[in-house]
């Protein structure tokens, strides 16, 4: 069981406190957590490699400017399930997280193919990345992925409008494809 009523004032403790030092953070089902708060951290810890945001409901697409601008050392990023994220997280995670190698957007309604298309234009270190139920993602959309060489594993489960085309196209380019999930 996680702990899930994280407030800001602790999380600005947390920060405060280990800022520079601090490499991952696991802030999974907290429901308080918002945009605000994101980006104050960020601004605080910018050697963070790995951060789990899975389940945080009130984070939107404004939490665009801490990817963008802060987490350059981010390499393992969990966004499953923060809803209300959208496709301007995808292109400042690609303009800001170079490094990112995992990658989980599952149930982020609000991602389409111009995200898959700017994950792929800057996040070339990609090895894992997680669509699950991204239903607005198409074949163009995964046909872009193809410039993440390094893709060892997709999930694009329960995402309908994904034809043959795009799969096939996925797997003949990305030779070091491991681990495709699709139904």
């Amino acid at each position: 069981e996680f702990q899930t009523d994280i407030t800001r004032d602790v999380l600005n403790k947390i920060t405060g406190r280990c800022g520079p030092f601090l490499k991952r953070l696991c802030l999974k089902g907290c429901k308080n957590i918002e945009d605000d708060v994101i980006l104050t951290f960020s601004r605080q810890c910018h050697f963070i490699e790995a951060l789990n945001l899975n389940g945080c409901i009130r984070l939107t697409s404004r939490c665009d400017e801490a990817f963008r601008s802060y987490f350059s050392s981010l390499s393992w990023l969990d966004l499953s399930s923060c809803k209300l994220v959208g496709d301007s997280v995808c292109v400042a995670l690609s303009a800001g997280c170079p490094r990112l190698e995992h990658l989980d957007l599952s149930y982020c309604s609000h991602v389409t193919d111009e995200g898959a298309v700017a994950i792929a234009k800057g996040c070339k270190k990609l090895k894992h990345l997680l669509l699950r139920l991204c239903k607005k993602i198409t074949d163009q959309g995964v046909i872009a992925l193809v410039e993440c060489r390094e893709l060892i594993l997709v999930n694009l489960m329960d995402c309908d409008l994904i034809t043959d085309n795009g799969i096939v196209t996925l797997v003949k380019e990305c030779t070091s494809l491991r681990c495709l999930s699709v139904t």
